[in-house]
């Protein structure tokens, strides 16, 4: 986000939270995919680092404990230097858990669609989408 776009909604809305980075897009795909990489709730993904986009496909299993909303609805993935933080005042709808080590991660609905918050830590050699420095 540009600076100047970013000063624009500080002043508008004051109390918004403005997450600084992109990591990915979820997109929910029931058919298997190339690649896919299993996780402990009962679901695969892709790499979203393996292309240009940051697309990352997810394939859940009908029993995964995931809300409907985020099985079936493609979401925007930010990155958060504090979680608990960002979640304070949000409609939680997948509480914090670690998917994988170095990595925590919450869902939140924002006008029907889920969000996800992540808090990555980077100096365990976790990469950034597209190299972005912090």
């Amino acid at each position: 986000m540009s600076s100047a776009i970013r000063r624009k909604l500080v002043e508008a809305r004051p109390d918004a939270f403005l997450p600084d980075l992109v990591n990915h897009v979820g997109i929910p795909t029931t058919g298997r995919f190339e690649g896919e990489i299993p996780l402990p709730l009962k679901m695969t993904v892709s790499d979203h680092l393996n292309n240009a986009f940051g697309v990352h496909w997810q394939r859940y299993r009908n029993d995964s404990p995931y809300p409907e909303l985020v099985k079936t609805v493609a979401h925007v993935a930010f990155e958060v230097d504090d979680l608990a933080s960002a979640l304070e005042g949000q409609r939680v709808i997948v509480e914090p858990n670690s998917p994988s080590p170095g990595v925590h991660i919450a869902f939140i609905e924002v006008n029907s669609a889920p969000i996800e918050l992540m808090q990555i830590d980077h100096s365990v050699g976790l990469p950034r989408f597209g190299g972005h420095p912090k």
